[in-house]
């Protein structure tokens, strides 16, 4: 029990990466999405989604409208 405890205090103290870019779907549809970001390589990034209650998701790059991410903090 005490590792959950430490475990929910761990996450708590991360200070948030935060990044902006814009999002192409394959329907066309492009959308401003804000994520604190967990993970990133050269194909992916992923993180917590802002705009949606902070659900955790995936998103292409290839599909990263200019390739950008825009970090705010």
């Amino acid at each position: 029990m005490n590792s959950y405890i430490f475990s929910a205090a761990a996450r708590s103290e991360r200070k948030e990466d935060l990044v902006e870019f814009v999002y192409q779907k394959k329907s066309g549809e492009t959308s401003w999405r804000k994520i604190d970001l967990a993970f990133e390589d050269s194909n992916l990034v992923k993180g917590y989604d802002k705009q949606d209650a902070n659900n955790y998701k995936t998103f292409k790059k290839n599909h990263i409208v200019g390739k950008r991410l825009l970090r705010i903090s």
